[in-house]
């Protein structure tokens, strides 16, 4: 059942690695102000979030948008196991789940 959500889970990490790589490339190859890679790794990740609950929703009858919503929080979930475990701080940080909740309500 949740086979369709790990899919889209592996398929928004892929798009984000991809959109990372392009990303790391621009900036290293041109004048592109490094101030300013905070919107464009934002970008990417809301990019690979998107793209993941997009594939997971895909071809469901009904209520797809659970489906979705559970491979962005899983995906999220991962991204802040992430961020602790490699520089000791959250990639994501724990005050977007609340507005997510928000906006959801």
């Amino acid at each position: 059942m949740f086979m369709r959500t790990l899919k889209g889970m592996a398929v928004g990490f892929a798009v984000m690695l991809i959109l990372l790589m392009v990303f790391a490339f621009i900036i290293v190859y041109t004048p592109f102000p490094y101030n300013m890679s905070g919107g464009g790794v934002l970008a990417a990740m809301i990019a690979g979030i998107f793209a993941g609950g997009l594939i997971s929703a895909a071809g469901m009858q009904t209520k797809g948008w659970i489906r979705g919503i559970l491979c962005g929080a899983g995906m999220l979930i991962v991204l802040m196991i992430i961020g602790v475990a490699t520089s000791g701080g959250a990639i994501v940080q724990p005050g977007l789940f609340k507005g997510i909740a928000l906006g959801i309500a």
